[in-house]
């Protein structure tokens, strides 16, 4: 509870939005409850990736993508990004998975919290998409150290646990959330050469927030500390 609280505080000061910290009820329960399905629809069990036969793990991708709507070059860095050690590859399908259940629930929910998250959800996909750039380039913007740690705060935003608080969040929450992720993927995808996920991670807040580079820097090591 207090690492939770501390998050918060972080991000409140992160993205200067006063409720971050907090959690929209409904769409974190709502979520929780159509994950117990999800699973058992996309992996044939309840406790989600774990120990998932190679075969079974291509249904479950190609069940899940077509549930989601990725194609595309997302759907091919995804795919991608789906092999390689196993531990990372279970937290990205139960990432996946957790998509699934926010799209399930978004008919469920008053319009403007639907579309919010349905935002946030294509945001989440392009984060994925890009799991692999992390350390994939050179940095040209901090040093091996910095770069290290930011890898780090890269791998969490694809998290199966930070994946589920970014969609739990309340919307004004979520949605600054989300546009700090969709700058980071536009970096990504339009920006040549293309640039490193650690330099575009400090590149979005800095576009987004109007930060120098060493006040993003101490923003992301906060974030390290604490998501």
């Amino acid at each position: 509870m207090k690492k939770q609280f501390v998050l918060g505080m972080v991000l409140v000061t992160f993205l200067a939005a006063p409720v971050f910290a907090a959690v929209e009820v409904e769409v974190g329960s709502k979520i929780e409850e159509t994950m117990k399905k999800v699973n058992t629809d996309v992996f044939g069990k309840a406790n989600g990736a774990t120990g998932l036969a190679r075969t079974s793990q291509t249904m479950a991708e190609d069940k899940m993508f077509r549930e989601l709507g990725v194609g595309g070059n997302d759907l091919m860095n995804i795919r991608k990004s789906l092999t390689g050690k196993p531990a990372a590859v279970e937290a990205r399908l139960n990432s996946l998975a957790t998509l699934v259940a926010a799209r399930r629930i978004i008919p469920s929910l008053p319009a403007d919290v639907g579309s919010s998250l349905n935002e946030t959800t294509e945001a989440l996909i392009q984060t994925l998409a890009s799991a692999d750039m992390s350390g994939m380039y050179e940095s040209k913007a901090m040093d091996q150290q910095t770069r290290e740690m930011v890898t780090e705060v890269n791998r969490k935003l694809e998290s199966p646990d930070m994946v589920k608080k970014t969609l739990g969040m309340k919307k004004a929450a979520r949605e600054e959330w989300t546009a700090f992720l969709k700058e980071r993927s536009r970096l990504l995808t339009e920006v040549r050469p293309t640039p490193s996920g650690e330099d575009a991670s400090l590149q979005a807040l800095m576009n987004l927030k109007k930060l120098s580079k060493e006040a993003a820097i101490e923003k992301l090591r906060q974030m390290k500390e604490c998501v």
